[in-house]
């Protein structure tokens, strides 16, 4: 896995948590 597409991945998790815990 390329590192620019885990970092997207990465920011893509955590807005999907921040959204489900606001």
């Amino acid at each position: 896995m390329k590192a620019t597409t885990f970092i997207v991945t990465g920011l893509c998790v955590l807005l999907l948590a921040m959204t489900a815990l606001a």
